[in-house]
């Protein structure tokens, strides 16, 4: 593998926040957990937790794509399940799930466990984990966020893991006919993201009147200054950036207490004692 002229810029290796938010009224209380319980053959297969790098966001110069947090927090949400084989798959248009995918694979093993199984293009991992979760604590299984497959979209979904005694698998949707998509060993299949979906049902919204928050929009206001003067400068060079965002930090140069940088998460690779 050739060395990345262009290598991201390196995280900090912890957040900084200095307390553990109380559990809210309907969502589980900590600690919470995800168990993967082996059920089926798991070799090749990869569960880890998701990473803050992406290749095409490496080939950007001067690590510019990494200078957008919120892009590079959303890319370590939750752990990935990475692909046991290389294989190529061709739909031929139709609706059948016997016949109308194509598959080839590098190693014949997989193909019981990579296959169509509900026709119209869509092909399936059958993932050799069963996962259990705590009281009231879900599964958004989804591909991998912000990351390019051509001519495959991930099939979105979320699963009550927290009481339901079924496996689940992740599916993709062939776009295109007659146009061949592959997937390297290694390549995400999915991400896993755990959430308490009576969250959602909690969460209060409506539109607002900025006249409501006058401090927060003086702080704004001379953020979008201060970048429109950042943006017009001719002398700029091409590592120099404001980093107001990234560090934390409010247009008066104060940081909040709570910032995050990267996302910490535990491995699957040790069974709980």
């Amino acid at each position: 593998m050739m060395e990345n002229p262009n290598p991201p810029l390196e995280f900090p290796p912890s957040h900084e926040v200095n307390h553990v938010p109380a559990a809210e009224p309907g969502l589980p209380p900590p600690p919470y957990s995800i168990t993967a319980y082996t059920i089926g053959w798991d070799e090749g297969w990869v569960l880890e937790p998701a990473r803050p790098t992406r290749n095409w966001m490496d080939k950007i110069p001067h690590g510019f794509a990494y200078r957008c947090l919120p892009l590079v927090m959303g890319n370590q949400f939750g752990w990935v399940i990475r692909c046991p084989v290389d294989f190529e798959a061709v739909w031929n248009g139709g609706a059948s799930h016997e016949n109308s995918i194509h598959f080839q694979f590098s190693d014949e093993r997989y193909k019981t466990m990579i296959s169509s199984h509900f026709g119209h293009g869509i092909f399936t991992f059958s993932l050799p984990w069963l996962f259990r979760t705590s009281p009231d604590l879900g599964l958004m299984v989804r591909g991998a966020t912000n990351t390019l497959k051509f001519n495959a979209q991930p099939l979105d979904a979320f699963v009550e893991t927290f009481w339901a005694p079924y496996t689940f698998t992740m599916n993709w949707k062939i776009i295109v006919p007659q146009v061949p998509i592959f997937f390297k060993k290694g390549d995400p299949v999915c991400q896993l993201i755990p959430y308490p979906v009576a969250l959602l049902e909690q969460v209060h919204c409506r539109k607002g009147d900025p006249a409501e928050i006058p401090e927060v929009m003086t702080q704004h206001n001379a953020w979008s200054e201060s970048r429109k003067a950042f943006n017009a400068r001719q002398d700029r060079g091409p590592k120099e950036w404001q980093k107001t965002y990234y560090g934390g930090r409010y247009p008066d140069g104060t940081k909040t207490p709570h910032h995050w940088t990267s996302v910490r998460l535990e491995t699957f690779d040790h069974p709980e004692a």
